[in-house]
């Protein structure tokens, strides 16, 4: 019997030791992919500036981030924490 369940663990073995290997070379590409990181901080630091809270910068820089999330349909929240 613990014969058979070898047999039949080491193909479910070998299948798992496979999905986990195909993960992380998806996660490897996914990471080596270019990021829109670079280009939101050019953005926010030479476009909309400094952002000195209550100053028009600020709300431009809020509207800019709030725009951004909803664009990618993120959520978002703006306003006073409870």
């Amino acid at each position: 019997m613990l014969h058979k369940l070898a047999w039949l663990g080491l193909p479910l073995f070998a299948l798992v030791s496979f999905a986990a290997e195909n993960s992380t070379d998806h996660l490897i590409q996914e990471a080596l992919k270019s990021s829109p990181l670079e280009n939101n901080l050019r953005r926010l630091t030479d476009e909309i500036g400094g952002r000195v809270p209550g100053t028009p910068a600020m709300q431009r820089a809020v509207d800019w981030g709030v725009a951004a999330f909803k664009e990618k349909r993120a959520p978002h929240f703006t306003g006073q924490w409870p």
